[in-house]
């Protein structure tokens, strides 16, 4: 073969193939690291250079490959990978109707009903179609629409590739925190107040479980029941920030403006001073900084077990992670499952200085049975502990053995303050930052033991409370509650007390909030819900 044509059809070939490498390894990860720096605690540095690497010498080593092979073929393989460059970029744009579940859990393929075959028939059509036009038009010309066609596609995404590395900051060094783990179960040996958050679990499921056990709740016989909780948002961002200031929710900016602006308030400022001007830390122990407090700056001198911390992460299993997750975006559905990426996985790829607080359910189960409670600090301390909870459980029949082992794990941690002679003196909270996303299923537990409570079986209520009454709570319990400013607190509502409360889901992805007001309990949540939709 001649140098001057293998040079062409290398040519024509690398080009063929930079409309499925640019966007499944250069676009496709940076739009993933641009929409989710509050989530990534590592730099677009640790994997771009290896992408760029990856795509030119992919480019060059197959590009030649394939200029080798028999004109005919080189041909057929050329347009193929052209059509699947093109169907890439139209899956992305126009037929990714919907790539996750509203709860942030992975999608459910059947949710998107017929459309999950409509979709790989597309695909099959569009190649058969660019197989038949190259057999029917003059080889030139389709050798100049192919190219044409390559080079746009290449040129659109390397410029949105260039403007995103242009407009996103690289330094990794501002999330460079966490919670310390290594204080996680350190309480006082005084005042205790005790918030444990199990992510995303309803008060329906509770009673579900009930239902099916009447013996369930037992550990739970020192507590009062509030059955008619409210979490006022959905998902996990923002209802806890929202707990933890009670900053009203907004699509700003970015999510950092939004903390930034919450965290820094009058009344957030105010509260975070008297909890340490009366002798107590504020502890909070999640993995899931992103969706709670934003930027250590944001937290600094509020939240004590916030720490500064080097993190270091292993840049190969990241470049696999976050292509994997890109390619996500731009196959059919039929393939999508295979590239799925769940959180987790990239905490896994991540060093930390520090010991990371147990978040996950065994984990965090291991970590309390090993080392119980102690109490060591001289000060009081408010802990607000928060593990995954029911997060990775959509259904209501799906759900008993996860909600067993929560039970398993609320009844260690009572038995190990028990242990530690701290139960009968400490008031404890154990909440869900929100419920599910189906009706009935939307209010979140709550079950509260004041300090010195007692009972032969667990107290029900169906007072009208709200996570907005979660400052006003806190500082009630030190005696420091100021009504005029934080509002009233859980104890202050009654039983059948009408109480106008709004509920809001948040759909980042559609930049949407959707607001429900009703006066009553989750039947009339779900009224008003039915009416709004009419």
């Amino acid at each position: 073969m001649k140098k001057h044509i293998l040079n062409k059809k290398t040519l024509y070939a690398a080009l063929s193939l930079l409309t499925l490498f640019v966007p499944y390894l250069l676009l496709g990860p940076m739009e993933i690291y641009a929409g989710n720096l509050l989530a990534f605690k590592f730099s677009w540095l640790d994997f771009v250079p290896i992408c760029i690497v990856v795509t030119v010498l992919g480019a060059i080593v197959f590009g030649v490959v394939i200029a080798l092979l028999p004109d005919g073929i080189f041909s057929i393989i050329t347009t193929i990978i052209t059509c699947l460059g093109f169907l890439s970029y139209i899956q992305a744009i126009f037929m990714n109707i919907k790539l996750v579940e509203n709860d942030g859990n992975g999608l459910d393929f059947s949710s998107i009903g017929a459309f999950f075959y409509v979709n790989a028939i597309i695909w099959i059509a569009v190649i058969v179609i660019f197989v038949i036009a190259k057999i029917k038009i003059d080889r030139k010309l389709w050798t100049n629409i192919c190219n044409g066609l390559c080079a746009f596609l290449v040129v659109i995404q390397l410029v949105a590739f260039i403007s995103l590395l242009a407009t996103t900051p690289a330094d990794p060094n501002k999330r460079s925190y966490q919670f310390d783990g290594e204080k996680q179960f350190e309480l006082s040996q005084n005042d205790n107040i005790l918030v444990f958050i199990l992510d995303a679990y309803s008060n329906r499921f509770f009673d579900y479980a009930c239902e099916n056990n009447e013996s369930y709740a037992a550990p739970l016989k020192d507590f009062t029941y509030y059955t008619n909780a409210e979490s006022v948002y959905i998902p996990t961002f923002p209802a806890m920030p929202h707990m933890l200031t009670g900053g009203e929710f907004y699509f700003a900016e970015s999510n950092d403006k939004w903390f930034s602006e919450i965290w820094h308030t009058d009344k957030v400022n105010n509260f975070y001073k008297t909890v340490h001007d009366n002798g107590y830390d504020f502890n909070l122990y999640t993995k899931d900084t992103h969706s709670v407090i934003g930027l250590f700056e944001d937290v600094d001198g509020k939240i004590d077990s916030a720490v500064r911390t080097e993190v270091s992460v292993d840049r190969i299993p990241l470049f696999k992670l976050i292509t994997k997750m890109s390619a996500y975006r731009y196959v059919p559905y039929v393939i999508k499952p295979c590239c799925e990426v769940l959180t987790f996985e990239y905490d896994e790829i991540l060093t930390y200085a520090h010991k990371n607080s147990a978040f996950d359910n065994d984990e965090y189960l291991a970590e309390l049975k090993k080392n119980g409670f102690s109490a060591n600090s001289d000060r009081n301390v408010i802990n607000i502990t928060h593990i995954v909870g029911l997060h990775n459980v959509t259904k209501l029949d799906e759900s008993i053995e996860t909600q067993n082992e929560l039970m398993e794990i609320i009844d260690e941690y009572i038995n190990q303050l028990k242990a530690a002679g701290l139960y009968d003196d400490a008031t404890i909270i154990i909440t869900a930052d929100h419920g599910k996303w189906d009706y009935a299923e939307y209010q979140p537990i709550m079950f509260v033991k004041e300090e010195g409570e007692t009972h032969d079986v667990m107290q029900k209520t169906n007072a009208p409370v709200s996570h907005d009454d979660f400052m006003p709570t806190i500082l009630d319990l030190m005696g420091k509650n100021d009504e005029s400013i934080y509002g009233k607190s859980i104890f202050d509502y009654n039983e059948n007390e009408k109480r106008k409360r709004t509920f809001n889901f948040i759909s980042e992805s559609e930049k949407t909030i959707t607001s429900y007001e009703y006066e009553g309990d989750v039947e009339d949540l779900i009224d008003a819900m039915n009416e709004a939709n009419e």
